[in-house]
Formats: structure tokens, C-alpha cells, sequence
């Protein structure tokens, strides 16, 4: 947002298909791809790497003046048809919907996030990161969601003093049927925020 980029964060299950579908659509002049575990880009088509390493070696400048009604970011959704589809977010929008959700939900700088939701969908990269962020707020960025996830999920909450966590109906369905640890969470957990999906009375 700073420098007028568009980010998208690109799944690890795509191809190359998907990722010339990216380079045609997006008019992105650089695309950086993690899927191999390195980071490396494609600009103009010449391969570049990006090593952590040399970031300390950056000079700083001043971002230049951006509209903020400029795309955000891009985040993927299947909706009712089952198809993948990407929607463009404008930053005033995404940031003033992260405001007002923390003032209704009474989050401030003090909280401190579990996320362990897919980050090129709304709940990961909004409502667990940028969201809090918003506020200030901590965030613990977990590996995603699977039966380990369940396994380890008291400890996790214990270790790092959580005290919220976005979680979808289908993990907690998960969670609830394999969870035997007959334990009770952290006293410093106060909020479990489940969305993405419809809940059933049972679970709630």
C-alpha cells in the first residue's frame, strides 16, 4: 500500500496455468512465487531472487502519494459455484472494515491473535492479520489448520498468551470431535470468532 503495489499471495497448490493467468490479468510487474519453499520472481520474464539476507542492505525511501481507492490486495473465494475467484480490495475499504469490526468487537493492542487460517482467503489475511493489525494487536502465525492444529492447539494458546482466534465451522467440528484433552483453555482466551461458513445449532 505504501508504494502503490498490488500483492497476491499465490497458492501453493498452483500451476503454471494459473500463474500465466496471474502475469495476463493482473498487469503485475513482478510476481513473486514462495511454492518451492525459496523466494524468486519473474519480471519482464527474467528470473530474479530475493534473498532475506539483503534486505538489510536496502536504502529506505519516502513511498510516494497513492489513491487510496487503489487496489489493496486480491484474495480468492469459491462463493456458491465452486470455482475460484479473485476479488479486488480498495485499501480505504479493507482498512475501514477493520475498524469498525474492532470497535464492535472491543479488540485493541493488548490482544493477541492465533491464525492458522488459509492466507489467500478473506479470514486469513484479514480478519486474522490485517484486522488486528488495524489495532495493533499481536498475531501468532501458526502452520494451517490440520489434526496436529487439534493436537497442539491448548499448548499453543498456553505458550503464547492468545487471546483471540478466528476459526471456520468445519475446524471446529474437527476440533470438537478429536479434542480429548478435557481440558479447559487459557484463561487469557476471550474471544473465538467462527465465520466463513454457516454454524450449526449443535456446535454453537
Amino acid at each position: 500500500m505504501r508504494h502503490g503495489c498490488c500483492a497476491g499471495i499465490v497458492p501453493s497448490n498452483f500451476d503454471e496455468q494459473d500463474l500465466a493467468y496471474w502475469k495476463q490479468n493482473l498487469s503485475a510487474s513482478a510476481i513473486i512465487d514462495t511454492r518451492d519453499g525459496s523466494a524468486s520472481a519473474s519480471m519482464k520474464d527474467s528470473p530474479i531472487c530475493f534473498r532475506c539476507g539483503s534486505l538489510s542492505d536496502f536504502v529506505q525511501k519516502n513511498p510516494r502519494d497513492i489513491e487510496e481507492n487503489l487496489p489493496f490486495i486480491i484474495t480468492f473465494t469459491s462463493g456458491t459455484t465452486g470455482s475460484q475467484k479473485a476479488i479486488y480490495h480498495q485499501a480505504s475499504s479493507f482498512i475501514n472494515c477493520a475498524g469498525h469490526f474492532n470497535d464492535v468487537s472491543q479488540i485493541s493492542k493488548a490482544d493477541r491473535f492465533l491464525n492458522f487460517m488459509p492466507m489467500h482467503y478473506m479470514a486469513g489475511i484479514f480478519n486474522g492479520l490485517i484486522a488486528p493489525l488495524e489495532k495493533g494487536a499481536a498475531i501468532f502465525i501458526a502452520t494451517a489448520f490440520s489434526i496436529e492444529t487439534v493436537l497442539n492447539l491448548h499448548a499453543v494458546i498456553d505458550k503464547n498468551k492468545i487471546t483471540s482466534m478466528w476459526i471456520s465451522p468445519s475446524m471446529l467440528a474437527i476440533l470438537v470431535k478429536l479434542d480429548r484433552s478435557g481440558k479447559n483453555f487459557s484463561a487469557t482466551l476471550k474471544n473465538v470468532f467462527v465465520g466463513t461458513g454457516s454454524l450449526e445449532k449443535e456446535l454453537a
